[in-house]
């Protein structure tokens, strides 16, 4: 009976101060090696040993030992692997069941037969394998080694159980606290990448904390508490005091996220530009507690705007310069042409409004026209009936004929010249040179009429007998 309260108690010491590791540890390491430590300083056993499955190969390394079995963890070889003989033992056995492996007497147990010579040597009589879990898969065992036989009664296996499970809630600890600071250091490289702060500001308190561009939460600090919507006038005053929270609340009330630009003043002479895209965070009792959000840098964006602006100003003066200039010019003009019809002079300039009436084809127009058509129809006529002959053997006296109708067409043109519109004449002489110049060659125009043929009567007759009969 003392014996097995001896045990009990030595094992609820081991667990407490096992649990004591756990909180104290910073890091899995450490943690894994107290563990151990404990073991063996406060528990009584012989050795203690932790080993993790690696994913890659399936083995079962050893990750922290204590004790004089050091030399005996190191000479081991285990796998999870159920076709190898080194996944035959309790490590393996554990591992692939999720159950602990107990060994009373660990030199007459079958499945540890690979290892008990050398267990001999360390003076390994007992041995206990208690799987340990990570995000609810064995990813490790928990070896505790005995010079003594039958070490491990029921309670005694309850209580290393119970040890086993605390080691394994702080292996998930410690994969949470992994993950939290690799999300935590791929979101402030992010934040600062974008060139934005990220901004935590309790509202109550006015209290603050940034992350994010290095050297800017000192100048976004001085954020002037007159925050404005963006586009309205500047605040001259920067301020270290946080934004008014009713004010922040009352815009978030009529969109999800608001959004504000404010001046600040820097240690330069002019002023800068931030804008703060913000939500909030409430209280259990639903009001405003805390302002998250971003601060970005809108300096740059701000002067371009300006000078976009300026610029479109001094466009639209000019704009406004020139219309007002023809619009005076105008008036100048009815002014001289008033002070004229009152002298009776007739009006020195008139103003050329374009109207449908201009471009319209007049009656003079039309009849000029059609007196145009008509003597170039007429000049085709005369051309059509001159003989063949004519333009086949020509002579001086012919051609003296031809031109002396031709020139006598091209003055009758030039009597009656057609006008489009005022300035624009159409000249039919280039049409009568064009014709006159196709008369002058050598080969005879054909003709758009008609001709009878010479194989008409049955018979060839030259052309030459043709034209002397």
């Amino acid at each position: 009976m003392q014996r097995q309260l001896r045990r009990l108690t030595v094992a609820y010491a081991t667990l407490s101060e096992t649990n004591q590791a756990i909180v104290r540890s910073a890091t899995e390491p450490e943690m894994l090696q107290r563990v151990c430590t404990i073991a063996v300083d406060f528990g009584g056993y012989l050795g203690a040993w932790i080993g993790l499955v690696d994913a890659r190969t399936g083995e079962v390394k050893p990750v922290a030992n204590h004790g004089p079995i050091e030399a005996y963890v190191n000479l081991l070889r285990l796998s999870v692997d159920p076709t190898r003989p080194e996944g035959q033992g309790p490590a393996g056995l554990a591992i692939r069941s999720g159950l602990p492996r107990y060994s009373d007497d660990f030199l007459a147990d079958p499945a540890t037969v690979p290892w008990q010579e050398k267990a001999r040597e360390f003076g390994i009589r007992a041995h206990a394998v208690l799987p340990l879990r990570r995000g609810g898969a064995v990813a490790g065992v928990l070896t505790l080694c005995s010079a003594e036989p039958g070490a491990f009664d029921t309670q005694t296996r309850a209580l290393l159980e119970e040890m086993a499970v605390d080691v394994s809630f702080a292996l998930d600890n410690f994969d949470r606290k992994t993950a939290l600071a690799e999300w935590t250091e791929r979101y402030e490289a992010t934040v600062k990448a974008s060139g934005q702060i990220l901004l935590d500001r309790d509202l109550a308190t006015g209290a603050s904390s940034w992350a994010g561009t290095p050297g800017a939460s000192s100048a976004t600090a001085r954020t002037s508490s007159r925050a404005r919507p963006e586009g309205g006038p500047a605040s001259s005053t920067p301020t270290t005091a946080p934004p008014s929270p009713r004010r922040w609340t009352a815009s978030r009330g009529r969109a999800g996220l608001s959004t504000s630009s404010t001046a600040w003043c820097a240690r330069t002479a002019r002023p800068s530009w931030c804008r703060t895209t913000a939500t909030f965070v409430h209280d259990a009792a639903g009001g405003t507690a805390r302002m998250v959000g971003f601060v970005a840098d809108v300096t740059e964006r701000r002067l371009a705007e300006d000078r976009i602006r300026s610029q479109l100003d001094e466009l639209r003066r000019w704009h406004s310069a020139m219309l007002g200039r023809e619009v005076r010019i105008l008036q100048l003009k009815r002014e001289v042409n008033e002070v004229l019809a009152q002298a009776g002079k007739p009006p020195a300039t008139q103003a050329h409004r374009p109207s449908a009436r201009s471009t319209r084809l007049s009656e003079a127009t039309l009849l000029s026209l059609a007196h145009n058509v008509a003597v170039l129809i007429a000049m085709g006529l005369v051309f059509h009936a001159l003989p063949d002959d004519w333009l086949l053997h020509r002579t001086r006296a012919r051609d003296v004929v031809l031109g002396a109708l031709a020139g006598a067409m091209a003055v009758v043109l030039m009597l009656a010249p057609w006008q489009y519109v005022p300035g624009i004449f159409f000249d039919a002489r280039s049409v009568l040179l064009a014709v006159s110049g196709s008369s002058s060659a050598r080969s005879p125009p054909r003709s758009p009429w008609p001709r009878p043929s010479p194989f008409a009567s049955g018979r060839v007759v030259p052309r030459s007998s043709r034209a002397c009969s």
